[in-house]
């Protein structure tokens, strides 16, 4: 039976896609410490060998890595219900990005020790396939996104695989990154991303709400993005 002092961790837990369909007991006792990041705060740091497993509570953070070059390159956004780190763990390597927070993010840090302990559950196991699945699904949708020459179709392209790549269908409604985050996952300026936003704003494609732009018509969206 889970305790009452643990049912908060339960309820979290059981919102992750890497947990689907784990038992109360199971999450129950598992070894997780929640903690608060503000916008720009590093979560985990590239190279970092004892990077924890990151499971994103709410908030949205960006997983970008410096290349040899000392270019730095998008990976990913991490949204609620997603999870970032495990391939390092799982192989036993330094963490190959790092992950930022683009807003406020509550987040579960689980150490790399209890990390493997749970991927050694038959249902876990099951869960990180797809987790894993998914991840990569979304980074050949970029890299595809990234080879088309305009622009405006690149950064079209990118917002529309933010808004269709949400970790889990009952991920609550949120607003696109950050200008900045936008810029470096389309490889263009962040002047290029601010234009590109006004337009979509005037077109009807985009709301604004404070500092957030949130899509409003995903088919303008992509026969916008066709067109460029």
């Amino acid at each position: 039976m889970v305790t009452q002092c643990n049912s908060a961790k339960v309820s979290r837990l059981r919102a992750q896609q890497l947990f689907a369909g784990v038992n109360d007991h199971t999450l129950a006792g598992t070894n997780v410490r929640f903690a608060t990041f503000a916008p720009g705060d590093v979560i985990s740091r590239q190279g970092d060998k004892q990077s924890p497993l990151v499971l994103v509570v709410s908030g949205l953070a960006h997983a970008t890595r410096i290349s040899e070059e000392g270019r730095e390159i998008s990976i990913e956004f991490a949204r609620p219900g997603g999870a970032c780190g495990e391939s390092a763990i799982l192989l036993g390597q330094p963490a190959t990005a790092s992950l930022v927070a683009v807003t406020d993010v509550l987040a579960g840090l689980v150490e790399r020790a209890e990390a493997n302990r749970l991927f050694s559950d038959t249902i876990v196991s099951k869960g990180l396939m797809q987790l894993m699945s998914n991840r990569l699904e979304r980074l050949v949708d970029g890299q595809t996104v990234l080879t088309r020459p305009s622009a405006a179709s690149r950064i079209y392209g990118t917002i529309l695989g933010f808004v269709k790549g949400g970790a889990c269908k009952d991920e609550p409604p949120q607003g696109l990154p950050n200008q900045a985050a936008i810029a470096l996952a389309a490889n263009v300026s962040r002047e290029t991303v601010s234009r590109a936003l006004t337009l979509l704003l005037e077109r009807g494609a985009l709301s604004k709400g404070g500092r957030r732009y949130h899509v409003t018509d995903t088919g303008l969206l992509e026969s916008l993005a066709a067109a460029a």
